[in-house]
């Protein structure tokens, strides 16, 4: 069963990261929808000193969106429906 973190969940995590002196976190996938969108925005807008990183699909639009939210990395990962050798 996949754990779902909220937007409060996320920022949560994120201050108390900051707080004990993580320097990056990976904090979303914003190209999933709106709501992981605004997840990961709320966190990359906080101002907590954190390098924030997100994963995203290689299409086009999952990377525009990724690079919308404000993270400061962008991860690509291969096409799930793609062969990985």
């Amino acid at each position: 069963m996949p754990v779902v973190f909220t937007k409060t969940d996320k920022l949560e995590i994120a201050e108390k990261l900051a707080a004990v002196g993580i320097k990056r976190a990976t904090v979303g996938f914003p190209a999933a929808g709106p709501a992981e969108m605004e997840a990961v925005r709320s966190v990359t807008e906080a101002g907590l000193g954190l390098e924030t990183c997100a994963m995203t699909r290689v299409k086009r639009e999952d990377i525009d969106r990724t690079i919308e939210s404000g993270v400061d990395i962008v991860g690509v990962e291969p096409d799930l429906d793609a062969a990985v050798i």
